[in-house]
């Protein structure tokens, strides 16, 4: 695994379902009402954000994120103890990842994202994401630097809210690194919110074509100690 890292960050967690004996419908139900449920027993994850993409055709449909206040957390044993079982999903499958595939990546706030504010507010209905690498000219060392290119780059972009990270790990399931088959993704993301679909819309279609692109549709927003969570 990759240095531990601590301060603010992101847990992310873009999935797809891989077998026939689990529904779209009791991937959503696992998720919200039991997965959910077991992160917010523990003391390190206070909010959630559970999206669906707005594409047709792409691989991982369904996208998580977790904002974290100290990214330590993440290597932690309670985090590790975090159950993948459960009579809910289908008999014979020892976990759910014998159902479905998850890519899951830690990621670095840069800059002041604020991630205490994100765990408390409720978030926007579209989310687009962003994954790019810096371009040369652009000192990477430099969370500041890298923060104000960015958003000097998406000054006309009508996003509530703007925010950056960068990747520090990445695993596929619990496996380890070396057994991943996911492909690396960039060094940098952004997470766009927008509050409608048109806005959004007009904002993925501006992007550079160097750049990956998804536009994500909120499917539900949990806090701790709220709505029976």
């Amino acid at each position: 695994m990759a240095t531990p890292a601590s301060g603010p960050g992101l847990l992310y967690v873009n999935s797809k379902i891989t077998s026939s004996e689990l529904s779209a419908e009791l991937f959503t139900k696992w998720y919200q009402d039991i997965h959910i449920r077991d992160i917010f027993q523990t003391s390190g994850i206070n909010a959630a954000f559970r999206y669906i993409t707005q594409v047709a055709k792409v691989e991982r449909p369904y996208l998580a994120l977790y904002p974290l206040r100290d990214l330590a957390f993440l290597t932690s044993d309670e985090f590790r103890a975090i159950p993948v079982v459960s009579e809910m999903l289908p008999a014979g499958a020892q976990d759910i990842f014998d159902l479905a595939d998850f890519d899951t990546r830690y990621y670095i706030s840069l800059g002041d994202n604020r991630e205490a504010e994100v765990e408390s507010q409720g978030a926007d209905t579209y989310l687009t994401t962003v994954q790019f690498d810096l371009p040369a000219s652009v000192d990477g060392s430099d969370d500041a630097k890298v923060a104000a290119w960015y958003r000097s780059q998406n000054r006309s972009v009508q996003s509530s809210s703007i925010r950056l990270y960068k990747l520090h790990f990445q695993r596929q399931n619990r496996r380890p690194p070396e057994e991943s088959t996911l492909e690396k993704p960039p060094a940098m993301l952004a997470l766009h919110e927008f509050i409608d679909e048109g806005t959004a819309s007009a904002f993925g279609l501006s992007v550079k074509k160097s750049e990956r692109v998804a536009p994500f549709k909120l499917l539900r927003d949990f806090h701790k100690g709220k709505g029976g969570q």
